[in-house]
């Protein structure tokens, strides 16, 4: 067979494979991202949701507990995006470049565009993390895993006390949200339990002790 007949026959399929690519490296703005070259104790992180929320962290540390909750649009085709938080009444609009599907530079007014580059989603949302950042300030500790809680979570752990690790939360109304976390902290052989409480009239995070 010649050359020119394997192109010919080779052709649709490199066009196929060519699509399949585009479509796999899509280049969304939705995903954490985090600013390349800061360590983890100064550096800058946003996480993008598909709902049009997010939240910018002051450290590329998930569990930094400086974080600020945001909304945002982006228009794929010009770059621009536009960050409003809470409080303020004027968005702040930057301009956002792909270098490839998981590396951008960000436009924020520096002399110099910043770069980032795409991290996993975290386990837990930005607030629950939020919460151990607080509750755990100056101690290593490493994740090790996490579910949600149903409501009358406290029937099944009837065998616990429960030590307060955060003060309480007095507001009126809402509901709440529960999060069960292991987390192994330094100089411990096993993992420890905690709660995370984001609601109304509950404790921001308590730590589970099993009875003697």
């Amino acid at each position: 067979m010649s050359w020119t007949r394997r192109m010919t026959l080779a052709g649709p399929f490199l066009l196929l494979l060519l699509s399949a690519c585009q479509l796999g490296g899509a280049r969304t703005l939705v995903g954490r991202w985090e600013r390349d070259g800061g360590n983890e104790r100064f550096g800058t992180a946003y996480e993008f949701y598909e709902d049009g929320t997010g939240v910018m962290i002051l450290s590329n540390n998930p569990f930094h507990p400086i974080s600020g909750d945001l909304t945002y649009t982006y228009d794929p085709k010009t770059g621009d995006l536009s960050l409003t938080i809470p409080g303020r009444s004027a968005p702040a609009v930057y301009h956002v470049s792909f270098d490839s599907s998981d590396e951008i530079t960000m436009d924020v007014g520096l002399k110099k565009p910043v770069p980032f580059v795409r991290k996993p989603f975290p386990e837990l949302p930005a607030a629950m993390r939020a919460r151990i950042g607080q509750a755990l300030l100056g101690k290593d500790f490493e994740f090790v895993d996490a579910k949600p809680l149903d409501a009358g979570w406290q029937k099944d752990y009837a065998d616990y006390k429960f030590l307060a690790l955060t003060n309480i939360e007095m507001l009126v109304g809402g509901e709440s949200e529960n999060w069960l976390v292991r987390l192994k902290l330094e100089g411990e052989d096993e993992p420890g339990l905690y709660v995370l409480t984001k609601g109304p009239g509950k404790w921001g995070v308590l730590q589970l002790i099993k009875n003697d």
